[in-house]
């Protein structure tokens, strides 16, 4: 009676959280075949590399860095310009019928007191800083990614043993109830069995909450919506 309350309690909890009447019934679903994810870490890590947003938001900073060295570099580049001119003035006899120029500009500014060298410095640390904060980011994802996927599949063995265990205890209170009709046990066995099958059942039940969380727990590591 005790096992039976306090799963009675965790659901009228699950359905505060969700938002529903407590008195609504439902079940927990039984353990479904693994996806690829839960079976490969190598795959879970390299979906996890593509889909979680904060590896998104840094591999944005570092390109933007990048960038940012591209550009300063850029301002050290001599501006060269090209001018074409091609002239055909009529009516007038005492210029050339046909007139072409050609020009070309040079514009840089070689003395600058050191100021884009000291910017083009400032820049690469940035560029550098925001490498390293990407490579991290990326290692954190990734022991994340490494422990969730641990915990689910011992949460998949722990379901699957406490489910053996729970089909024992039904076959011992089955065979402990026919002794019983025999006169072969007293009830105070059967009363001992039942509370065992109660047991099982209740720790079968935290299996599966424990197994869903877990999943819960990786698919969000995974950057899953």
């Amino acid at each position: 009676m005790t096992l039976q309350d306090a799963l009675q309690t965790q659901r009228e909890s699950l359905n505060e959280l969700l938002g529903r009447d407590l008195r609504t019934q439902f079940s927990i679903q039984a353990v479904p075949e693994a996806a690829a994810y839960e079976l490969d870490l190598e795959a879970a890590e390299r979906r996890a590399l593509d889909q979680r947003p904060e590896i998104r938001q840094a591999r944005l900073k570092a390109r933007q860095a990048g960038l940012d060295v591209r550009v300063q570099k850029s301002l050290s580049i001599p501006d060269v310009s090209v001018t074409f001119t091609y002239l055909s003035p009529f009516n007038v006899e005492f210029v050339p019928k046909n007139i072409t120029s050609v020009g070309l500009t040079l514009s840089w500014q070689p003395y600058d007191w050191g100021y884009k060298r000291s910017g083009l410095a400032q820049k690469a640390l940035t560029s550098r800083q925001a490498d390293l904060a990407l490579q991290e980011t990326q290692q954190q994802v990734l022991v994340d990614v490494g422990n969730r996927f641990r915990k689910l599949s011992e949460a998949r063995i722990l379901v699957q043993v406490n489910q053996i265990t729970q089909q024992t205890e039904r076959e011992r209170l089955r065979v402990v109830m026919n002794q019983y009709k025999e006169k072969a046990n007293l009830l105070k066995d059967v009363l001992q069995e039942q509370a065992s099958l109660a047991n099982a059942n209740y720790q079968y039940q935290q299996a599966l909450l424990s197994f869903w969380t877990a999943k819960a727990d990786l698919e969000k590591s995974l950057g899953e919506e």
